[in-house]
């Protein structure tokens, strides 16, 4: 994890934290952390897909990279 990895880390619990503590002032808060976690969790999970799908891709190029130097 980077440093700036590391820091939207901190901001992101931060405004959960901070949408959780003030739900009982404004109900309107409730909405607001339940999408943001399920957006976090769509990207993540979008990020997490492209990252595997990366991999994979650079192991079949590697293969590739192999049969040639054989």
């Amino acid at each position: 994890v980077s440093g700036g990895d590391d820091e939207i880390q901190q901001l992101q619990k931060a405004l959960l934290d901070y949408l959780d503590e003030n739900t009982e002032i404004d109900a309107s808060l409730v909405f607001s952390r339940k999408f943001y976690v399920a957006q976090w969790f769509r990207d993540t999970t979008m990020e997490t897909e492209k990252a595997i799908k990366s991999q994979k891709d650079e192991d079949s190029s590697e293969g590739t990279h192999h049969a040639k130097d054989v």
